[in-house]
């Protein structure tokens, strides 16, 4: 295939991200083989590029290899813990879930537990629909009470809407 065909067949695929910057993070990301936080913060950058033009793959595709390239537990679980929530906003919900489980290692504090909790709930809803969703998102309210009050609520709000 042509060098231009190739680029506008990405220009398609990734739908209005900026395929000069994609190109060049995920090279970053590709060279990178130990743990640097420069390139796994430009990553990110990338993420948020591609993400505010709706590519919420590519985006999820950058969190993940961000996560993967960072050096710092906490930070590597934050990044983990972004890169489920857009797989899931993409839908690929087992994946979400295989990152989740990583974020979870590596959950250093409440918020960051409350918040996994809360989206693992919620790909257990989206994805079965049934009696096991609201449990899980109980779980996770109380897990947020003392640390967000107003996530909490929202997740009281969405565990009685899941029990219905």
């Amino acid at each position: 295939m042509r060098p231009h065909a190739q680029l506008e067949r990405c220009s398609q695929v990734l739908d209005g991200v900026d395929v000069a910057s994609y190109a060049r993070d995920v090279l970053e990301g590709q060279l990178a083989g130990a743990p640097d936080e420069d390139v796994a913060a430009e990553l990110e950058r990338g993420a948020g590029r591609a993400q505010s033009r709706g590519g919420l793959a590519a985006a999820a595709a950058f969190l993940e290899r961000a996560a993967a390239l960072t050096p710092e537990r906490s930070r590597r679980a934050q990044r983990e813990l972004a890169a489920a929530q857009a797989t899931y906003e993409a839908g690929a919900l087992d994946d979400a879930l295989a990152l989740l489980a990583n974020s979870e290692m590596c959950a250093v504090d409440d918020l960051l537990g409350g918040r996994t909790a809360l989206l693992r709930a919620q790909i257990v809803f989206a994805s079965r629909r049934g009696s096991d969703a609201p449990p899980l998102l109980l779980r996770a309210a109380r897990e947020l009470e003392p640390v967000d009050a107003d996530l909490a609520r929202t997740t009281y709000l969405e565990a009685f809407t899941a029990a219905l």
